[in-house]
């Protein structure tokens, strides 16, 4: 028994002694996929240790320090990957992504930039790069990028989303109108292209149409006090002050510190003259940090 048990603790002393780099990265591999990160940081390690240009090792090493956002060390890993194989399109992708995540925004654009280089095809990066032009006000770039991602994939619902609003901040209401009406088109579950759709027609003095669209937004969403919200506001801009009044309502009821439904309602009111209800609500907005509510309380309620 002592020899079969010698020799069985030998065989795993030689076994454990002879794995390779490309053992350990498997194993890494392995355990990244099982969400184990930390495990898979040091398998990674010894498979560096054991195998110090190992691209890949490093590479996947930084994805995991990414997921545990050690964003810094993550970064240091891509960077040594890079040093070893240059034209490795995902260590810039997930460089850039590290990056974005510490604010460097104009680093991360660089390192997209490079990934679409090296893979022109990549219709994500495009559109991650896309999305902090959004971030820096650089709407026309945005739309560049993600005019690109879309003849890659057409049916990204959240590219026509981005590029939607990217339109609508450079008051191409009918170009955003146009976009988010594709969203829709390939994900009728998409809720920011009913809200922002409804903005655009806003924009254009079509409240009808808006307030179809929030109709659309409330029956998928009930409980969004901004959609009772802003479906009042049209109806105040169609003189539907009853309506108006009944929407406000409704966005206080889901949010008691809805300020700015509040100063809405009360002007409603005014409107309707219904001076009964009306200095509570001013009281109220004045308390929620309405300034405005001051100068219609003096009006109305002294």
């Amino acid at each position: 028994m002592k020899k079969l048990f010698l020799y069985a603790f030998l065989s795993f002393a030689i076994s454990s002694y002879c794995q390779t780099a490309e053992d350990y990265f498997k194993s890494g591999l392995s355990k990244l996929q099982l969400e184990d990160r930390e495990g898979a940081i040091a398998d990674f390690t010894k498979a560096i240790q054991l195998k110090p240009n190992y691209v890949y090792a490093y590479s996947n090493r930084g994805v995991a320090k990414k997921d545990l956002k050690d964003y810094q060390g993550a970064i240091e890993d891509f960077t040594k990957a890079i040093e070893y194989d240059p034209n490795f399109n995902p260590v810039y992708f997930n460089r850039a992504d590290a990056k974005y995540n510490l604010n460097d925004l104009e680093g991360a654009i660089a390192d997209y930039t490079i990934a679409i280089k090296l893979k022109p095809s990549d219709a994500e990066s495009y559109y991650n790069r896309g999305g902090i032009y959004l971030e820096l006000n650089d709407f026309h770039a945005a739309i560049d990028d993600y005019n690109k991602s879309l003849e890659l994939e057409p049916n990204n619902d959240f590219v026509y989303l981005q590029r939607g609003y990217a339109k609508n901040e450079i008051k191409d209401y009918e170009g955003a109108i146009q976009d988010f009406s594709k969203a829709i088109e390939f994900n009728d579950g998409n809720l920011e292209a009913y809200f922002f759709r409804a903005s655009a027609k806003s924009d254009l003095n079509n409240h009808v149409g808006s307030i179809e669209d929030y109709n659309l937004l409330i029956k998928l969403s009930p409980n969004d006090s901004f959609a009772f919200y802003n479906r009042g506001v049209a109806k105040s801009q169609l003189k539907d002050f009853e309506g108006a009044i009944a929407d406000y309502t409704k966005a206080i009821e889901l949010d008691s510190e809805f300020a700015d439904a509040y100063i809405a309602r009360a002007l409603a009111k005014i409107e309707l003259k219904q001076f009964d209800s009306l200095c509570a609500d001013l009281l109220k907005a004045r308390e929620l940090g309405i300034e405005e509510a001051n100068t219609f309380f003096e009006q109305h309620c002294k």
